[in-house]
């Protein structure tokens, strides 16, 4: 099986459990890889995923939506790919850089 990778997809987003957080846009960064078969495509977009339309779906969703937690943000996304763009199995990471002090980077991975 083929697979198409979108790595570190930005968005700004109100994300956290702390009020703080709440009041202040945070940097997420989306990883998505969508096992797809690409043998057919034949040079045809319809044929494939349109990737800037899945990024700006995800882009959009996220950056107008206030989440308590990473977890959260993954499993709605994933959902939202899986419904607008048919997909049947993905894969979805959501990094939250700068969460903790003294580490460069939480993500939490989830496969549906």
């Amino acid at each position: 099986m083929d697979l198409l990778q979108i790595s570190a997809l930005s968005a700004m987003t109100h994300v956290g459990i702390h009020d703080w957080e709440q009041r202040i846009r945070q940097k997420l960064l989306i990883d998505v890889k969508i096992p797809i078969d690409l043998t057919a495509v034949n040079n045809q977009l319809t044929n494939t995923i349109d990737y800037q339309a899945l990024c700006e779906c995800i882009t959009s969703y996220v950056e107008s939506t206030s989440f308590s937690l990473i977890e959260t943000v993954a499993e709605n996304v994933s959902a939202l790919i899986k419904e607008k763009f048919n997909i049947k199995e993905l894969t979805l990471t959501v990094s939250k850089p700068q969460a903790i002090k003294n580490a460069s980077n939480i993500s939490v991975t989830i496969h549906r």
